[in-house]
């Protein structure tokens, strides 16, 4: 099993098991974004975290990796091994003082291993900047037609290889909507575009769904978990039910002013910034 089979698999079992990535992370002693970046298959969970995972969720995590996969981890855990062994041999170098041809050998294995640590580095560097895209910069349109939104949406999720679920049923709200087209296209953008923080986007997506009205404020709402790292999600998911289910003008008005004093607050002052820090 791939890396975003692996975290699509492991998302589907922390819902099932009713706890949010925040909490499973605690559970696991391991960080927020840890899960957020195994859920989205942007890396492989080390053995240890794969056992805390099994143990917190009770679900047996190690037998869904191929034996491709194993033979890669058992690889690296020789390798780390190889290492451990060099740096040994290093440290006796400085105890030789006439075997001439046992330093110069020690010395290029030094020399190798530098070179291939650079090696490795360079290409975990090139994966990680190509996982990622930047969806954010195809252009609003307030006005956009429903078939404008499918179509755009349907681009989206054809060139990414992850939330692909979440964004099939956005054109599927897409389609049996009368409003919001564009909110809908937005909703599409921050899922393809951030790692992290699908569920509450598409909590908001299920209410732009229900509301059956126009309303201009959704997009400005949703934008705001990422501007916050993904943090306080479920206050914004409170202030879109609240959006979708105003009956005045007076009701909007006053989410319009919840919006700008949680930007004001926000960690970030722009989705950009907040795309290049993630």
């Amino acid at each position: 099993m791939n890396q975003i089979n692996f975290g699509h698999k492991l998302a589907e079992i922390r819902r099932a098991k009713g706890l949010t990535q925040s909490e499973l992370a605690e559970k696991c002693n391991v960080s927020y974004r840890t899960i957020q970046r195994i859920e989205i298959g942007k890396v492989t969970p080390r053995g240890y975290t794969i056992k805390a995972l099994s143990a917190v969720l009770d679900y047996n995590l190690l037998k869904m990796f191929s034996d491709d996969s194993l033979k890669n981890y058992n690889t690296d855990s020789q390798k780390f091994i190889t290492v451990q062994q060099i740096i040994k041999q290093i440290i006796d170098l400085f105890n030789l003082k006439t075997n001439t041809m046992k330093k110069l050998s020690i010395l290029t294995l030094i020399s190798g291993l530098v070179l291939l640590g650079l090696t490795f580095s360079n290409k975990s560097i090139a994966q990680e900047n190509s996982e990622i895209t930047n969806f954010l910069t195809i252009k609003s349109n307030e006005n956009i037609s429903q078939k404008e939104a499918v179509k755009i949406i349907e681009n989206i999720n054809n060139k990414i290889g992850y939330h692909n679920k979440p964004i099939e049923l956005l054109v599927t709200y897409a389609k049996k909507s009368n409003y919001n087209f564009d909110t809908y296209v937005h909703l599409a953008k921050l899922i393809s575009s951030f790692g992290y923080s699908t569920e509450p986007v598409m909590d908001i997506a299920k209410i732009v769904f229900i509301s059956h009205k126009e309303c201009d404020l959704f997009n400005d709402i949703a934008s705001l978990i990422f501007l916050n790292d993904g943090n306080d999600y479920k206050t914004y998911v409170e202030l879109a039910k609240l959006a979708g289910s105003a009956k005045n003008e007076n009701d909007l008005s006053n989410v319009r002013k919840d919006i700008k004093k949680y930007q004001a607050q926000a960690k970030f002052k722009t989705l950009d910034e907040a795309f290049k820090n993630q």
